[in-house]
């Protein structure tokens, strides 16, 4: 047993969330004024074309509901999708495939049952509790599981370690891998289900709160001081992501040592913020990423800090891809670079797709900060011609087909009319930033 874990403990009634229809929650909770303990969504209620063409390239980037890399199916990821899209207007359906997806493997990525290992992961445990709530499902039924009461019973109870989450290491070789990350989740969910453990989580988080405001990743050892500051000094390092995430976790805490904490997380996260509107990470990953950017800036928007927040979305803006693809091989268009020098053409890298992936998942939420609403297209086929309305002006789109059809078209806010010569019209699409449409969904 982990030295943190505890006995089984009472159960108490916990609230059930509330099914949210517009899910807005990629790091903060959703809704409107009526909801409970929610935040509002990023921007207007329906989806910018930059926002839209992130969600439409993570959507398509989806295996039965699954992010699969090199080595399967990656959970942890395919959560991250699923809160980013989340906070997508219009995309309730795709984050619940990757709910159900991701419950029906619950035991798979929340315990080390396919190593023949009795451990419970307290991160995982975490991020399955927050999706499950996300996507209006019921985290203390997920597949047959009490995710809630399990990760109450990850929460220490009592001594120095009161509130602190930790793995339930039950094997011998076992290693507690909990840190703050899977801290704030665990806040967000405790405080999400009005769970009586919301507390001690919470103060042990902002415990891991370090003087200049920032937050360190690791935990302390069971035996040490359990402050920043107060133990081992190679700890303290300041991350700039796991800031973000206390942040967003922190927000909706009632109490003033919760206030006081985002208060100065915010300030270090304003005063940290480059000219250009980008975020550095933690040790490694110190160089401007869209991933740091696209928490820090949804942290300053929730927190109030609209100008911050906009030039954070300018810089991952930036780093979007645009073009609709009118080629072979397609390009990724909506897809977010990690850092400037990237290259789309490198995503045959599975490696590198997976660092895109995470990126636009980040990203996501803040693009909902960046341009117009976009506008639903109208398509009709009349005779020969296909004619596309709702093109805004100077908006690039592409009609391809078989055999290498393209037509590269700019908007100019009306109608335009493209010559189909001899194409059949359900074998073509229309491609822009905002997503595709097939013109078989010509009315």
């Amino acid at each position: 047993m982990s030295m943190i874990s505890a006995a089984p403990r009472r159960r108490t009634p916990r609230s059930r969330l509330a099914l949210l229809a517009c899910l807005p929650l990629a790091l903060g909770a959703c809704g409107d004024d009526s909801t409970d303990g929610g935040s509002p969504p990023v921007g207007d209620s329906r989806p910018t074309a930059a926002a839209a063409g992130a969600a439409a390239w993570l959507a398509s980037e989806l295996e039965d509901g699954l992010m699969v890399g090199e080595y399967g199916p990656d959970y942890g990821l395919s959560i991250d999708a699923a809160l980013g899209l989340a906070e997508v207007p219009d995309q309730a359906d795709v984050v619940g495939r990757i709910a159900d997806a991701v419950g029906a493997a619950v035991e798979s990525y929340t315990t080390g049952v396919d190593f023949g290992s009795p451990d419970i992961y307290a991160g995982s445990v975490a991020k399955v509790a927050v999706l499950a709530q996300v996507s209006g499902g019921d985290p203390s039924e997920v597949d047959g599981v009490d995710v809630l009461g399990r990760l109450e019973d990850l929460v220490a109870d009592e001594g120095a370690l009161v509130g602190r989450l930790a793995d339930d290491v039950r094997s011998a070789d076992g290693t507690d891998y909990a840190n703050a990350i899977g801290q704030t989740y665990a806040v967000r969910a405790l405080a999400s289900a009005d769970s009586p453990e919301t507390g001690a989580a919470a103060d042990y988080l902002i415990s891991q709160q370090c003087e200049p405001g920032w937050f360190r990743l690791y935990f302390a050892g069971p035996d040490a001081p359990q402050g920043c500051g107060e133990g081992p000094r190679r700890l303290d390092l300041p991350d700039t992501d796991v800031t973000a995430l206390a942040v967003l976790a922190l927000q909706d805490v009632p109490g003033e040592a919760a206030s006081e904490s985002v208060t100065a997380a915010v300030d270090w996260l304003v005063e940290t913020q480059d000219a250009s509107g980008g975020f550095g990470g933690a040790t490694g990953t110190e160089g401007f990423n869209a991933n740091s950017t696209g928490l820090a800036g949804l942290a300053l928007e929730r927190a109030g800090r609209s100008e911050e927040a906009a030039r954070a979305a300018a810089w991952v803006a930036a780093r979007q891809v645009t073009e609709p693809s009118c080629g072979t091989p397609r390009l990724p268009t909506g897809a977010v670079a990690y850092a400037a020098d990237a290259a789309p053409d490198a995503l045959r890298d599975p490696v590198v797709r997976d660092q895109w992936r995470r990126a636009t998942a980040q990203a996501a939420p803040l693009l909902q900060l960046v341009g117009e609403p976009a506008e639903p297209l109208e398509l009709e086929v009349s005779g020969s011609s296909l004619r596309i309305t709702g093109l805004q002006d100077g908006e690039q789109a592409c009609v391809t087909g078989p055999g290498g059809y393209a037509e590269e078209l700019t908007g100019d806010g009306g109608t335009l009319e493209v010559p189909l010569d001899g194409v059949a019209p359900d074998r073509l699409v229309v491609r822009r930033l905002a997503g595709v449409t097939p013109v078989a969904a010509a009315g």
